[in-house]
């Protein structure tokens, strides 16, 4: 197939009748999902989206994949955004990108009010009426398939171009190296703005598969995750190793009839592979990739593995161990995994010198162009080749890249503080962020707290905020990491008299919501005062589950946003209220 669009209209040829995606109550299949994609590809080319950049603001929904497919059946360049970021980054992505237009919906329309705007819930002519002068002339030269937008070390988020026939060769080799056929049954729960939902999505209908479409509830939720799974009787699941633990943690039994698990975007620990091969007699894979290598470019069959390795390079990647000269080093040696073949990126966008930094011709590999990932690797005895970690402040937080000093960067900008450091704190293989900072305005870390939920998505807020005199020094005179990673010893110590003193005067309940609360955020920072909107919705939902397991109630699916409850005693009054009612029944 030259384009994804071919893929998809085989699939329709093949597979007219069968369900395409199942979303909430909604079905549609390959044949009606064709129709409505060529109708929204003419109504925007007759609107003049052709060879345009588009900024996908798309809620969760049919409609969704709609977009992408008439978006690349007119060569136009998508650039994915989840409409949960904060209006700053949404801002600052528009304004790099350059983009020509913004397809959104009607009910969004008023985060767009100084962008061109595309309607795709209008009729075709009001939507062509509602259109106002392009922002730019400047298309995107080597017009990319889509440029998805990661965390960046300057302290603003980079535009990673993907051309289409990268996307096409994944689709062949991904599909090939883990069995994902028309016979299986795919969940898509990740977010659109992160590659892998690519491979949830817009690959499983290249294949004729058919697509499980979560809703921004479902996808976060692990009750409602194992429902969709037992429900629709899910074949493959494609999750970081983090949601893994958090259903298994709900249920150990959720992955049983799977077929095929897929794990990646984070170090996957052993003991995670342990207790899902325990549970299921489905076939695991961890797999590894950059984004700027086109979603994954490894996988490796761990099903019956002691070692977890991330595997062998996919069919038309290759992947070298190099030193810092770019020189390849023996097997069993360590170096930094570089990535060659037809999935590299075609660059950063409007990046040219990180580009060229970061994507490097080498004379010694017949001049061929690779991208150095940063992370440090080896090849071992069997040809698999071994994870070993970052070179540099970059981690991976629920499967998310995060560049600390992307974080670093917008905390300065709060004018709140003097010194500011982020350290990654792991606490049973899960990274959580705590940031160390020197401050002489501010009484507590409410106020910087609200600056970085304005500016940052809510995976990249520090779990943990702690006021210090001053920063630890190297003898060189730079600031000391290691030292500020000793430090946690300590100030766990502190925290367990703070949380003595804290729940001597509460009832025998609410300490035991405090414990879970502290649990899953890894923070100790909490008073009955505390803001619900300080902690991230993964983790709160995760909240609420321990919170049901533990006291055997259920909660109402309103409560799973962490906008329902105002601060944590209203939490706790709210589940107090919910144990008295079940006595009852």
């Amino acid at each position: 197939m030259k384009n994804l669009y071919e893929f998809l209209v085989r699939s329709a040829t093949d597979f007219g009748n069968k369900d395409a995606i199942i979303f909430e109550n909604e079905r549609i299949n390959y044949n009606d999902f064709l129709l409505r994609v060529d109708d929204l590809a003419e109504s925007l080319s007759n609107s003049g989206l052709s060879n345009k950049t588009i900024l996908l603001a798309v809620p969760r929904s049919i409609e969704l994949l709609i977009s992408i497919f008439a978006i690349l059946k007119n060569k136009s360049t998508y650039i994915p955004i989840d409409l949960s970021y904060p209006k700053d980054r949404i801002n600052y992505i528009i304004a790099d990108s350059s983009c020509d237009y913004v397809l959104t919906t009607v009910e969004n329309a008023g985060m767009f009010s100084d962008s061109n705007v595309f309607f795709i819930d209008n009729e075709p002519s009001h939507a062509i009426n509602s259109l106002k002068q392009a922002l730019t002339e400047n298309p995107v030269s080597l017009n990319p398939a889509y440029i998805i937008y990661t965390s960046g070390s300057t302290g603003n988020p980079k535009g990673v171009m993907i051309g289409e026939d990268s996307l096409v060769n994944f689709v062949d080799v991904m599909s090939e190296a883990c069995g994902l056929d028309d016979g299986k049954k795919i969940i898509c729960l990740t977010t659109v703005s992160f590659d892998i939902f690519f491979l949830e999505s817009v690959m499983a209908l290249c294949k004729g598969m058919t697509v499980i479409l979560a809703n921004t509830r479902e996808s976060t939720n692990p009750k409602a995750i194992y429902e969709l799974i037992s429900k629709y009787e899910i074949d493959v699941v494609q999750m970081t190793p983090s949601r893994a633990r958090m259903l298994l943690n709900f249920n150990e039994k959720a992955l049983e009839n799977v077929q095929d698990i897929i794990i990646g975007g984070e170090s996957f620990p052993i003991n995670l592979l342990e207790d899902i091969r325990g549970n299921t007699k489905a076939t695991i894979y961890n797999v590894y990739g950059p984004t700027e290598a086109t979603v994954w470019a490894t996988v490796s069959n761990v099903t019956h593995e002691n070692e977890i390795t991330i595997g062998k390079p996919l069919r038309n990647y290759e992947i070298f161990i190099l030193d810092d000269s770019l020189q390849k080093v023996e097997p069993g040696e360590v170096g930094e995994i570089c990535i060659a073949g037809v999935a590299l990126s075609l660059g950063y966008y409007n990046k040219e010198q990180l580009t060229s930094e970061r994507f490097v011709v080498v004379n010694d590999l017949q001049n061929r162009k690779i991208y150095r990932t940063g992370d440090y690797g080896k090849y071992i005895s069997n040809g698999n080749i071994k994870y070993i970690g970052r070179m540099d402040n970059q981690v991976k937080i629920r499967g998310y890249r995060v560049e600390v000093e992307e974080i670093e960067k917008v905390i300065y900008d709060s004018q709140l503080v003097s010194q500011a450091i982020v350290i990654v704190h792991t606490v049973n293989s899960i990274n959580s962020l705590w940031v160390y900072y020197c401050s002489d305005s501010m009484q507590n870390a409410d106020e910087l707290k609200r600056f970085l939920k304005e500016k940052l998505p809510d995976y990249m807020i520090p779990n943990k905020f702690i006021e210090i005199q001053s920063m630890p020094q190297t003898p060189n005179g730079k600031i000391d990491r290691n030292a500020l990673k000793n430090m946690e010893i300590d100030i766990l110590s502190e925290d367990k008299v703070k949380e003595a003193d804290l729940e001597k005067d509460l009832s025998e309940t609410n300490t035991e919501i405090i414990s879970i609360i502290k649990k899953v955020t890894v923070s100790d920072d909490i008073t009955l005062e505390t803001s619900i909107d300080f902690i991230d919705s993964i983790s709160f939902v995760k909240i609420l589950v321990e919170i049901e397991n533990h006291f055997d109630i259920l909660l109402a699916d309103e409560t799973l946003t962490n906008s329902f409850f105002n601060n944590i005693e209203e939490l706790m009054q709210y589940v107090e209220s919910n144990i008295e009612s079940s006595k009852e029944v």
